[in-house]
């Protein structure tokens, strides 16, 4: 199953949000990724962003920037 890029990166798209609502979009994000069976390193290397990125986004410490959500 591949993970379905246009979905996970709809996930980050919303700047400015609450902190809760950062925590409960890494969590789907996490369960999207899980759910295609990728690795973190897989997400990160299909969008061009390190491990480390993709960790922060699913743990709600950052978002994706708009450039790379579209």
């Amino acid at each position: 199953m591949s993970l379905h890029l246009p979905l996970y990166t709809h996930y980050m798209a919303r700047q400015g949000s609450q902190p809760e609502l950062d925590v409960a979009r890494g969590r789907r994000l996490c369960a999207a990724r899980e759910r295609a069976g990728l690795q973190m390193q897989e997400v990160a290397a299909r969008l061009g962003v390190n491990r480390a990125t993709v960790r922060r986004w699913e743990n709600g410490h950052a978002c994706a920037s708009r450039e790379l959500t579209r």
